[in-house]
């Protein structure tokens, strides 16, 4: 498993964990799982970040590439990139 999947996969799991009522019910452990995912938060949310640019950028190039596309969208496609 990548680095970037094992940190998505442990700030999901903290983040269920955070709406578990055995974890309400411990302060303690509330506590350090919400430590936890206010680690991870700002790396997952920059992967997903990432991710959606990765994916307008595949969108944009498809655009471009296919001859039958509207040239104003082709223009719009080209400085999407």
């Amino acid at each position: 498993m990548d680095k970037k999947s094992e940190i998505l996969r442990e700030y999901e799991e903290e983040t269920r964990r955070l709406c578990d009522p055995a974890t309400i019910a411990d302060p303690t452990l509330y506590r350090e799982c919400m430590k936890k995912v206010a680690a991870l938060r700002p790396l997952a949310e920059a992967y997903a970040a990432l991710d959606a640019r990765k994916t307008q950028k595949a969108q944009a190039l498809e655009i471009i590439a296919d001859p039958a596309a509207d040239a104003e969208l082709r223009l719009l496609a080209q400085q999407e990139i």
